[in-house]
């Protein structure tokens, strides 16, 4: 009977429009809207933190503009700004907003958390994300934006650990096939850097998709895709691993992928040539490591037509091997 009750209870989203963006707040924390020529402004810069108060019933509420942690740091009109009026058991406080749309009736369960990426997704200030309409809306988290903000923050992420098992991972055992992808065409006279995972671990090989930008991570998590009713984090794994960032517009496929022990997707933009490679293989260790974070990589070693690097997908989750 819980269950039921907890899957039928029903979520109202209020869509604000923050700079040319859209996200979505909780209506059972919004106390009212009023607009912003109500707003008493004190001096700096209106993208960043507390811009001003109002006058509330219990003396004067802070008001915060969320611009320049959205990342939307393009100057836009003020006419036609209002401020959602926010409140807790703690405080009450607004948010400054360009615009305010319709209210978005969903089930309670449609709000999806955002993808386990350990501390990278820890620190954005967002409750979850909605998928609905081939659309991602990305719902923001009100303690995150009020007085108690800096309490809600995650401390900083645990120092990482190198993987020291550097030992041959081409031995047979386990899966017997890996799937070979790069992220970019090799230069002239280089030789060409392969990625490897287990046949099992790769979901789906898709056409490229758009997604959706997820502001306040690093820079190698490009954002969100929606995947089989789930949000799925796209990263440039040349990045995440340490390397220059991939080349734009050389990815022609979207890799979907699945850590071992946790289970947690993943996507990886690539180049268009996939291909399998069956176990065991002949190659050699090799002696350095690249200018790869270790803790993130499982081994890499020589085949005859180029490199191979072996990712470690589970420590791309892990709390102590994010946000670097």
């Amino acid at each position: 009977m819980a269950s039921q009750a907890a899957s039928s209870a029903a979520l109202e989203l209020l869509r604000c429009g923050v700079g040319r963006a859209t996200f979505g707040l909780d209506l059972a924390h919004v106390r009212t809207i009023v607009r912003a020529d109500q707003l008493r402004r004190r001096g700096g810069r209106e993208d960043e933190g507390l811009v001003g108060h109002i006058a509330g019933a219990n003396g004067e509420v802070p008001v915060y503009c969320p611009r320049g942690r959205l990342g939307e740091t393009d100057a836009v009109p003020s006419s036609g700004q209002q401020i959602v009026v926010l409140h807790d058991q703690r405080a009450t406080w607004g948010l400054l907003v360009e615009r305010v749309s319709q209210i978005q009736r969903v089930p309670a369960n449609a709000l999806l958390p955002l993808p386990a990426l350990g501390a990278d997704f820890a620190r954005a200030p967002f409750r979850g994300v909605l998928q609905a309409d081939r659309e991602l809306l990305l719902v923001l988290d009100p303690a995150r934006w009020g007085p108690a903000a800096d309490a809600c923050a995650p401390g900083p992420a645990a120092a990482s650990r190198p993987n020291t098992a550097f030992g041959s991972v081409l031995q047979p055992g386990g899966s017997r096939q890996l799937v070979l992808f790069s992220t970019s065409l090799p230069s002239q006279g280089q030789r060409p850097l392969w990625f490897g995972l287990s046949i099992a671990q790769v979901q789906e090989v898709l056409e490229p998709l758009p997604w959706t930008s997820v502001p306040g991570v690093p820079r190698y998590v490009h954002g969100l895709i929606g995947w089989r009713d789930r949000p799925v984090a796209v990263l440039d794994l040349n990045e995440r691993l340490g390397l220059p960032a991939s080349r734009a517009g050389e990815a022609q496929r979207m890799l979907v992928v699945q850590a071992g022990t946790s289970g947690a997707l993943l996507a990886f933009p690539v180049a268009a040539a996939l291909r399998l490679l069956r176990l065991p293989v002949p190659h050699r260790a090799r002696p350095e490591l690249l200018s790869l974070e270790p803790s993130l990589v499982r081994g890499v070693v020589e085949l005859m037509d180029g490199t191979l690097v072996i990712p470690d997908l589970d420590a791309f989750v892990r709390v102590s091997g994010a946000g670097q």
